[in-house]
């Protein structure tokens, strides 16, 4: 069945009120007969019924168009909270790494004599060239590109520097002989690499003198601080010695352009500028 358009009791009168308009109406054309009911037909029954039903139309259609605005009523909004998202976040305590860090490596060398033992993977060579006993041993250091450099008189415990690609400090820390049909000999160094240093005239060096050594003879440099001997002309080169009074002698293979460091009472540097049939010529910084 078709809904009542009514929901109120204004709806209700509304409603009541149009149908009893509609059946006047009827009743008054003589369309619609009820015999329980008498109704009269003519003009009078008919203009009854369209005002009735005028005002039950009236009271309808204003209970349709409040239907109607209450339709067009969207339910309250509820806003549904949500909760702000939070990245776990992980806080690296940063390290601190310092500007510049000296980096010494070390490498533990037994050499028997007249052997060569490379270092460093070949940075340089050391070698036993002879010994008279633990208080006086001679070993050699090379390097490729570099003069090769001879250090005398040494003894356990003594320290050389040799300046190839880096420093490379070396410390004889032991010394044995070894028994046999041939006497053998054997010592023990300690190399450490060292970042390379600059050795040449630098303003460190305040003082400079150049001296002119002659073949197997000696000079004496800054009024005797230390002594240069030209030994003899080998095949690698030039064999000098330099030596100075409480001092570990050292000798050096150099050639034309060597850049040698000696330690003394003071730093000194030698460069050897030039060479000719009179002997060698050295400008030794100090």
């Amino acid at each position: 069945m078709p809904e009542i358009p009514a929901n109120s009791l204004f709806g209700y009168i509304g409603t009541v009120f149009f149908l009893l308009g509609v059946f006047l109406i009827l009743s008054g054309l003589g369309i619609v007969k009820i015999q329980q009911i008498t109704v009269n037909k003519g003009a009078g029954t008919l203009v009854t019924g369209v005002i009735i039903a005028i005002i039950g139309g009236i009271l309808i259609s204003s209970e349709i168009k409040t239907k109607g605005n209450d339709a067009n009523i969207l339910p309250a909004f509820t806003p549904t909270v949500v909760s702000a998202l939070r990245e776990t976040q992980t806080f690296i305590t940063p390290t601190v790494i310092p500007a510049y860090i000296a980096v010494t490596n070390e490498e533990v060398a037994n050499i028997r004599w007249r052997d060569e033992i490379p270092v460093f993977n070949g940075a340089i060579t050391i070698s036993l060239d002879r010994t008279y006993g633990e208080n006086n041993i001679e070993i050699s250091v090379r390097s490729p590109g570099y003069p090769r450099e001879t250090y005398t008189s040494l003894s356990i415990s003594d320290k050389v520097v040799f300046h190839g690609d880096s420093d490379f400090e070396i410390l004889i820390t032991d010394y044995k002989a070894i028994g046999g049909f041939v006497p053998d000999y054997e010592i023990q160094v300690v190399v450490k690499k060292m970042p390379k240093s600059e050795y040449t005239a630098t303003p460190e060096y305040m003082l400079q003198e150049i001296v002119l050594v002659k073949l197997g003879e000696e000079v004496s440099v800054f009024d005797g601080e230390i002594f240069v001997e030209y030994i003899k002309n080998g095949l690698l080169g030039k064999e000098i010695k330099i030596r100075s009074s409480g001092y570990v002698s050292e000798d050096f293979v150099v050639g034309v352009g060597s850049k040698i460091k000696y330690e003394g009472k003071h730093s000194y540097a030698i460069v050897i500028t030039n060479y000719s049939n009179i002997g060698l010529e050295l400008t030794v910084y100090k």
